[in-house]
């Protein structure tokens, strides 16, 4: 039997990246079969933002092959969920061709989504709408914008926050290029034709806090400031990827505005909120199995790892 595409989801700092390597690497040694890796990260596709995205060292990734990682300048602009998705479909076709099992990992819930359950393409960013949108924001406020978006398409006005100008700005940008709502072409969906079996990493709420919290202490340890104020000198403020969170916090520093204490406990907040918000997404996905975490420590996702083998396995009538 074809093995599907393991996708390992969940939400940040709750080991996914460490099952994936784990799982590949015991499949190329136990089974003797290829195995590569597909990056679900919307920021890891991004050269030089390493530490903030907590991205596999490269020492791991002579082990086993990536894919996604480091494919984009930091100032190339947004990887949209069709361009995933396209990739998606691009990559496991190359791996399926070596007869190897694809692994896709990471906690970008609209790119799974992409591949699980489909996506309708909205058109590209259109920079002088979104800079027009950005200007008008800043005069009158986000709530203004929010309130235009009502009025064209109140469906996706219900489901988003009235503060999420990222949000609402990209809704008012597809109406004025399609004339279409944005719910509307997110009705239509197909999912990708390549099977996919997912595991949900779902750990105990207070651990995965202590985990986050942990993360955000090691970052800095590691020189999350120096990498980007690096950033900043080469690419400015303005790139996308510098509105993710740890890096804007960490610009806002940079600038003056705010201490790095403050920085630091608005990370791990933000990255909290973030983590929250990925379970309540992938949880309205479809998945075939939630691991339920008490702890996450190696001993612990080694078992998960042990689980997850144990299913390719059966997939391959081992």
């Amino acid at each position: 039997m074809k093995v599907p595409v393991i996708s390992i989801v969940g939400p940040t700092a709750s080991g996914k990246s460490f099952i994936a390597h784990a799982l590949a690497l015991k499949i190329i040694s136990e089974l003797g079969i290829p195995s590569e890796i597909i990056s679900c990260d919307s920021v890891q596709v991004y050269k030089y933002f390493d530490i903030g995205t907590d991205k596999v060292a490269l020492s791991r990734r002579k082990e086993v092959a990536y894919h996604l990682i480091d494919i984009l300048e930091p100032d190339e602009g947004r990887f949209s969920a069709g361009q995933f998705r396209r990739s998606f479909d691009r990559i496991v076709e190359e791996i399926n061709s070596r007869s190897g099992i694809a692994i896709m990992v990471g906690g970008t819930g609209l790119y799974y989504k992409s591949v699980r359950v489909g996506f309708a393409e909205a058109p590209e960013a259109n920079s002088e709408i979104r800079n027009e949108l950005t200007k008008l924001a800043m005069e009158k406020g986000t709530e203004f914008l929010y309130g235009m978006l009502k009025e064209i398409d109140k469906v996706y006005a219900s489901k988003i926050s009235k503060n999420d100008l990222k949000r609402i700005i990209r809704a008012l940008e597809v109406f004025r290029l399609t004339g279409k709502p944005f719910s509307e072409i997110h009705s239509l969906s197909v999912p990708s034709k390549h099977k996919i079996y997912s595991f949900l990493m779902l750990p105990e709420r207070r651990v995965l806090y202590e985990k986050v919290n942990e993360r955000v202490d090691k970052m800095i340890e590691k020189g999350f400031v120096g990498e980007v104020e690096w950033i900043v000198r080469k690419y400015g403020t303005g790139i996308y990827p510098l509105q993710s969170i740890g890096y804007k916090e960490i610009v806002e520093f940079l600038e003056g505005n705010i201490s790095l204490d403050i920085a630091i406990g608005l990370i791990k907040k933000n990255t909290r909120n973030f983590a929250k918000r990925q379970i309540t997404l992938f949880r309205h996905t479809p998945v075939d199995e939630v691991v339920y975490l008490e702890e996450i420590s190696e001993w612990a996702l080694v078992k998960v790892v042990e689980r997850i083998f144990k299913k390719v396995c059966e997939f391959l009538n081992f």
